[in-house]
């Protein structure tokens, strides 16, 4: 697993990160057999993360019970496995933001985040909101001075639009959003967050991406010798600024098909790039 600085936060993060999107279960509708197996398979996952190298999970307030199962995983992994991450709601006063904040940390075991996004900035109103004095941002900046919270960063669906803006107010450290081989139109986003140095966390690349965990056939064929996920995981790794994406697994083997995009030189190799051609080339055949 190769590890990159995340941007200002200079921390030093895998390549990969966990998401803890898909981990969650209905505990109210839950049998005691079923939660037991839930909250197993929750930290059997968080394991083989850890064991692949994976040194960063990313949560949130709005993932179901996912925060409370992440605390499973780092009391029985241990709390320095993991850089720890969680989101908390846009709209909101700095109070209610600092009480969302003491709830994860209540809800994980443990006294210390890493870092604290504001989930969702997609519209230039909703980061007005959160930016204003007495708005959200400033209960993390509290929680910061308090010594609880470590940086702070946002996530958003939006693209250029909003995202350059969120970034040109210097307010955050980091970003997480949807930016793919298959999507490119927050290359402007990317490109403003290099240079600005803040990381970039990129969302759901597998999923909202192109469902690239379960190609078709002909996808495959284009793609020889890689598979699509890789090839389309290493070419964003490629990409100005040092981005890394989530890795949203339900359960351990679901980690696999992604581990090895987590090897390799930083460049884009000769085959690579002539795969990616194809691809590109065989997009256009296709669809004009």
């Amino acid at each position: 697993m190769r590890y990159r600085r995340y941007g200002r936060t200079g921390l030093e993060i895998s390549v990969l990160t966990f998401g803890a999107m898909r981990i969650p279960f209905n505990e109210s509708k839950a049998t005691p057999d079923e939660r037991r197996k839930g909250e197993e398979n929750a930290v059997a996952t968080m394991k083989r993360a850890m064991e692949a190298g994976i040194n960063h999970v990313d949560t949130a307030r709005g993932y179901g019970n996912s925060e409370r199962l992440v605390g499973l995983g780092l009391k029985e992994l241990g709390r320095d496995k993991f850089y720890v991450s969680t989101k908390i709601g846009v709209k909101g006063t700095a109070d209610e933001a600092r009480q969302r904040i003491d709830e994860a940390l209540k809800k994980m075991g443990t006294d210390y985040l890493d870092i604290v996004d504001l989930h969702g900035i997609n519209t230039l109103a909703g980061l007005k909101e959160c930016t204003a004095k007495g708005g959200s941002i400033d209960g993390i900046k509290k929680a910061i001075s308090d010594g609880v919270v470590g940086h702070v960063a946002f996530s958003s669906h939006a693209g250029p639009d909003v995202i350059v803006p969120a970034l040109e107010t210097g307010m955050f450290e980091a970003v997480s959003m949807l930016y793919w081989w298959t999507h490119q139109r927050n290359v402007v986003s990317a490109a403003k967050a290099a240079d600005l140095d803040a990381g970039v966390l990129i969302l759901s690349s597998s999923e909202k991406g192109g469902l690239l965990f379960r190609p078709t056939p002909k996808l495959e064929a284009v793609c020889r010798p890689f598979t699509p996920l890789v090839l389309a995981h290493r070419w964003l790794m490629a990409q100005k600024g040092g981005i890394t994406l989530t890795v949203g697994a339900a359960k351990p083997g679901e980690l696999e098909a992604h581990l090895p995009a987590g090897e390799g030189p930083d460049e884009l190799t000769a085959d690579e790039k002539a795969a990616l051609k194809k691809w590109s080339d065989a997009e256009r055949s296709a669809l004009g």
